[in-house]
């Protein structure tokens, strides 16, 4: 499955997911609520990465200039 299909996938889950109980959603409501959870955790996780790379190019960057200019 392409990775567009799964996000389409997922944002259909959690619509479906939240606009409905755990009684009328079905047997799948927590599995799917896990699993939107742990996509939650990852992208967190893949956010604070790219903002730590960001830091450390920076870090880098002035800390050359430091070097040569200070």
């Amino acid at each position: 499955m392409s990775k567009r299909c799964l996000m389409a996938e997922d944002k259909f889950l959690m619509s479906e997911l939240f606009s409905k109980f755990e009684k009328d959603y079905g047997r799948d409501y927590k599995a799917h609520l896990l699993e939107q959870y742990k996509l939650y955790v990852e992208s967190v996780e893949k956010t604070s990465d790219r903002r730590q790379q960001a830091n450390n190019y920076f870090i880098t960057i002035n800390s050359t200039l430091d070097i040569f200019f200070g």
